[in-house]
């Protein structure tokens, strides 16, 4: 497109597009009537891009670079602070290739057989109304512990649903109301702290067989010197990497 073309947000709108999250990028455009539009918001100008063409561009490390790009809000929350998201080249390719090495069509069919599994057993349990949301959290968060190597048998059901509800809430809480972000935050700073102590524990007792799942992949994982240094201190939180696959996964 030779011109992109630009869409007005008014300053009477913002609370409301605010609580829409991702969805306002969709509205923008759809507003614009072009795969790709323009608009302020707020301080700071959005571009939102669409299509083929577009995702080449956008992905292109010639074109963009990730460090720096992301919004604080984000950080906090959805992705974490120093996660892969936020480096580029040889550091980010290797450091995303654990995740896309755990991501096997061996591996996605050991997750769908779980999940259908804990799905069943989960409805076959319900009579009359129930909550959907408040099941399918429970039965995604149990599954993904599940396929990562994760035994949830030490903690009690209390405790699993705020683990499970601390992944939803970095989600909800990126790009949503002050007080859903803050909660969001809290959130994230515990599921990270919970990360950490998984780590801590799989390379002090580290399980036979187990070698490939998540779990211990993350916990020996090294960076490009081969030292492990965003690992191997399990109190730089963000940089487990156990966090950000679970929240990918649900």
């Amino acid at each position: 497109m030779k011109q992109v073309p630009e869409t007005k947000i008014k300053l009477t709108d913002v609370k409301e597009l605010i609580n829409k999250g991702y969805n306002l990028l969709g509205e923008l455009r759809e507003e614009a009537d072009a795969p790709v539009a323009k608009a302020e918001f707020l301080t700071e100008e959005i571009t939102t891009v669409y299509g083929e063409e577009a995702a080449r561009k956008f992905y292109n490390p010639e074109n963009f670079k990730r460090e720096g790009s992301m919004p604080k809000v984000v950080l906090k929350t959805l992705f974490g602070e120093d996660g892969v998201q936020t480096i580029d080249g040889k550091k980010h390719h290797q450091r995303k290739n654990y995740f896309m090495d755990l991501m096997t069509p061996e591996r996605m069919e050991d997750y769908r057989a779980i999940l259908d599994q804990n799905l069943a057993t989960e409805l076959d349990q319900q009579h009359g109304t129930f909550e959907l949301f408040d099941l399918s959290k429970r039965v995604l968060f149990n599954s993904i512990c599940e396929w990562a190597g994760i035994n949830l048998a030490q903690y009690d059901p209390k405790e699993i649903d705020k683990l499970a509800s601390n992944q939803i809430s970095m989600i909800s809480g990126a790009i949503t109301s002050p007080t859903n972000h803050l909660k969001g935050v809290k959130d994230r700073n515990e599921s990270e702290g919970w990360a950490q102590s998984l780590i801590k524990e799989a390379r002090k007792n580290p399980v036979p067989g187990k070698e490939n799942l998540a779990l211990y992949t993350f916990a020996q994982a090294e960076d490009l010197e081969g030292e492990g240094s965003y690992v191997k201190n399990p109190d730089i939180k963000v940089r487990t990497n156990l966090t950000f696959n679970l929240n990918y996964l649900i």
